[in-house]
């Protein structure tokens, strides 16, 4: 039984589906556990981004886009925004999206990435202008790290009794062979 409040009337609706349909993305595991369904399908990773002033940095790249792996196997990226600079992103899993935010550890790591690739150009703290996180719906994995999971989308159909409890159809960012087993 689902409980339905049309938001102009107040009018309050009950309805039996017959199947439940979650199109919430990064939230779909969220949303399932609302309606009493315990599943781990979504695990994607936190990409934070700095936006720089640092005029010296944005004549260095011209209309170009930086694009390479670092050391540690992470995608970063630095590209100009009109007369600014956007460097990123950090890639990091997270459980809980809501919870993304730009941290320290990851401004140092960009200043430190910039560092490497525009050694005589000097950016710091005080080029931030402004820093932003979100997370990218990905399947939930045991891969060792982010960038080896898929970035398919996918439509998953369970009848009632596959694992859950009612017929769900979930659409994410997924692929069946990359599931985590909670």
């Amino acid at each position: 039984m689902v409980t339905l409040r049309d938001k102009l009337t107040d009018d309050i609706f009950n309805v039996k589906p017959k199947i439940v349909i979650n199109a919430t993305g990064l939230w779909i595991d969220f949303a399932n556990r609302s309606i009493g369904d315990d599943t781990c399908f979504i695990g994607g990773p936190k990409g934070s981004h700095l936006i720089l002033n640092q005029p010296q940095l944005r004549r260095a790249l011209g209309e170009n886009e930086s694009f390479f792996e670092n050391k540690d196997g992470r995608i970063v990226l630095i590209f100009p925004l009109l007369d600014k600079v956007i460097v990123g992103t950090s890639d990091i899993p997270t459980d809980v999206p809501q919870q993304a935010r730009c941290t320290e550890k990851e401004v140092d790591y960009f200043l430190e990435v910039i560092e490497i690739v525009f050694r005589d150009i000097v950016v710091d703290r005080s080029h931030i202008i402004y820093r932003f996180s979100g997370v990218r719906p990905q399947p939930a994995s045991d891969t060792d790290t982010t960038e080896q999971i898929s970035r398919d989308h996918s439509l998953r159909i369970f009848e009632s009794g596959q694992g859950l409890s009612k017929s769900t159809m979930c659409l994410s960012k997924s692929s069946a062979g990359q599931t985590k087993k909670r």
